[in-house]
């Protein structure tokens, strides 16, 4: 853990983690209504989203596997950001992490230092996304219990 060496600049820190959270939540939430039309026409209902009662996360299924995403706030460095985590519910004492990754802003998937990775703007951004999200529940395996 690293000691703020300078407490009366966090205020503004705070301030613009709250901002950079805020927009990045409202552009990756905003998503949300195309990836249910894709449920439906690319699909075939074998995939399925919903926000969760105005939450940050979202539910669905894929092929008759839960999946949960939560969106938190997280600051790396100077910039702050949604941490997307995407959990499979196997039952309600049973889950696993099955990936997770950060959305600035704008709604891009970035890296850490800000590189886009996947641009909502693009032809296939937000496709991308979902079908990323989709692709990565299917293949999570039950977690092993030691």
């Amino acid at each position: 853990m690293d000691f703020v060496g300078k407490p009366l600049e966090f205020a503004p820190y705070l301030g613009n983690a709250k901002r950079e959270w805020s927009k990045a939540q409202e552009n990756f939430l905003g998503l949300v209504e195309h990836w249910q039309s894709l449920c439906t026409e690319q699909f075939g209902g074998l995939v399925s989203v919903i926000q969760v009662n105005s939450k940050p996360e979202l539910q669905g299924v894929v092929i008759d596997k839960a999946y949960a995403v939560e969106l938190r706030p997280i600051t790396v460095g100077e910039s702050g950001f949604a941490e997307v985590v995407i959990k499979v519910l196997f039952s309600d004492a049973v889950h696993a992490e099955a990936g997770r990754f950060l959305v600035n802003r704008r709604g891009n998937v970035v890296k850490e230092d800000g590189t886009v990775l996947v641009d909502i703007d693009s032809d296939y951004g937000s496709f991308t996304i979902f079908t990323s999200i989709a692709k990565v529940v299917l293949e999570t395996p039950y977690p092993k219990i030691v």
